[in-house]
């Protein structure tokens, strides 16, 4: 059952970033809920396509789209945003395995607040990334999406 007191928050660490040989930038991020991290506080992925993602997801279902799918890149797990009315946007943490899905978590958050944390966490690793001297067609990307991403 959602209720308006769970919260999801993406979390991003930019002190945590590593670049690859080919250029794929990795960190942590997570989704922080009131029972901890999801997939896990630690969690380690590809952050600008993870981060890329979740903006155009954000983005779309804000803007009507009835129902929007966020893989995090490594393990099983994903996100499900649905549009609810009265600007909000139910959220549904899933691990799903082979053996079966299993819902971790769920809650209702207004489409402005999760549009607000996510520029917020773009704000963070676009800073870092530049700071790096790591610019590509990724980093762009997550620029153009942020851009999009109204407040």
């Amino acid at each position: 059952m959602m209720t308006s007191s769970n919260i999801v928050l993406l979390k991003v660490e930019p002190d945590s970033l590593r670049r690859t040989g080919k250029g794929t930038i990795s960190g942590r991020v997570y989704l922080q809920t009131n029972k901890g991290g999801f997939p896990g506080v630690d969690w380690s992925d590809i952050v600008v396509a993870v981060l890329c993602a979740w903006l155009d997801a954000i983005n779309l279902v804000s803007a009507g789209s009835k129902f929007q799918k966020v893989h995090f890149m490594d393990g099983p797990y994903h996100v499900e945003l649905t549009h609810e009315p009265q600007g909000m946007i139910s959220l549904l943490l899933v691990e799903d395995r082979e053996g079966g899905r299993r819902q971790e978590f769920s809650a209702a958050a207004s489409a402005s607040t999760l549009r607000n944390n996510a520029r917020e966490a773009a704000d963070l690793i676009l800073t870092k990334c530049r700071q790096l001297g790591w610019l590509n067609s990724d980093i762009d990307q997550l620029g153009q999406l942020r851009d999009q991403t109204s407040l």
